[in-house]
């Protein structure tokens, strides 16, 4: 099957929308990232949802998320840490996110996004943005499995329901008291939105929006988002009901978006093409907020110079500076390209037989 426009034109948006926020986080943190984090992350897995597959073998989904997720974490894992090695001598430009390299090699193994309880050991670190390819890598593991198990079973749309809610339910509980290896409790939670993305291509729900269900869902996106910020990364949220309706919303209206867009042939193109490599932005905005120190002294200066809203808009143009380089460059680079887009650039060709 040959890749959907509207799909890849969603995430183009999605994660400008995650470039975007983090640069918010250090201008001004207001509504407009309520907005953005109502949807930013689940979206992705929304997305998923609605592309999966089954594969009945549990090495097939194995080698797949380890091929387009772990290899690529880990990889950008070893840039941050070396980039943390060199930092104490790179005249300021860069900054260390880990004191020495045990601490980052243990950070990067526990896959930690966020601040929190960690088991295990007080010295681990957040790892930063690409959480998320573990979070996803695990969600799709545990998202496959129940979906071959429960199959063939009575009402199965109500017993994945039951079961994909109980997971959401024990990973939200679970970080009340620990933020697990792996982002584990996001990866339960996340089990929800691929459902719903499933559920939106099994009923056709992207075929039938119509201009009332996006005035609905508009108004569920900005309830959730009014009420605060939704977490995934450590399964919190003021209400998390209020935020899986919004989830709901705001899906439709950017689905929506997103069709609309594909009818714009160069917004479009570009979109689409961010969207296609967004794991390249994913890997690249994760290096520039760790490791490179100009996006936070831009910050601080620009604050103080012109105040927070001329800020964030500095900030989020330098944002998007790196991963717009990487994302125009890497495809290029034999070595790069096989890590960060093994589908498309495979490093041992497979033999047909």
């Amino acid at each position: 099957m040959g890749r959907i426009k509207w799909i890849d034109n969603v995430r183009g948006l999605a994660i400008v929308a995650v470039v975007v926020g983090h640069s918010l986080q250090q201008t001004q943190n207001g509504l407009l990232n309520q907005y953005i984090y109502a949807i930013h992350i689940p979206i992705f897995f929304v997305l998923s949802g609605y592309l999966y597959h089954e594969r009945s073998r549990f090495r097939q989904e194995f080698v797949h998320g380890n091929e387009t997720m772990i290899i690529p974490y880990f990889f950008t894992s070893i840039l941050v840490i070396l980039g943390s090695l060199v930092a104490p001598y790179s005249g300021k430009i860069l900054r260390a996110p880990f004191v020495n390299g045990k601490v980052g090699i243990e950070s990067a193994l526990y896959g930690a996004g966020d601040k929190g309880n960690y088991l295990f050991n007080s010295e681990i670190r957040p790892i930063g943005a690409i959480w998320f390819l573990l979070c996803m890598f695990l969600a799709l593991l545990i998202f496959n499995q129940l979906m071959v198990i429960t199959k063939n079973v009575y009402y199965s749309g109500f017993v994945r329901l039951c079961f994909f809610g109980t997971l959401a339910f024990i990973g939200i509980y679970s970080a009340k008291y620990y933020l697990l290896p792996w982002s584990i409790n996001a990866a339960l939670l996340a089990q929800l939105f691929l459902y719903w993305g499933y559920v939106i291509r099994k009923f056709s729900i992207d075929k039938k929006i119509s201009i009332l269900y996006l005035i609905l869902g508009f108004i569920a996106w900005s309830v959730a988002a009014n009420q605060g910020f939704l977490m995934v990364v450590t399964a919190k949220s003021p209400n998390m009901f209020v935020s899986f309706i919004g989830v709901i919303g705001a899906s439709i209206v950017l689905i929506q978006l997103g069709k609309w867009i594909s009818k714009l042939k160069r917004t479009g193109r570009l979109l689409r093409y961010v969207g296609q490599y967004s794991i390249i932005v994913f890997c690249f905005h994760l290096i520039d907020l760790s490791v490179i120190n100009v996006g936070g002294v831009l910050a601080a200066h620009s604050n103080q110079l012109f105040g927070t809203e001329i800020a964030a808009i500095i900030v989020i143009l330098y944002r998007l500076v790196v991963p717009g380089v990487a994302v125009y460059l890497v495809p290029k680079i034999p070595l790069l390209r096989s890590i960060y887009l093994p589908r498309e650039f495979p490093l041992v060709r497979r033999e047909k037989h």
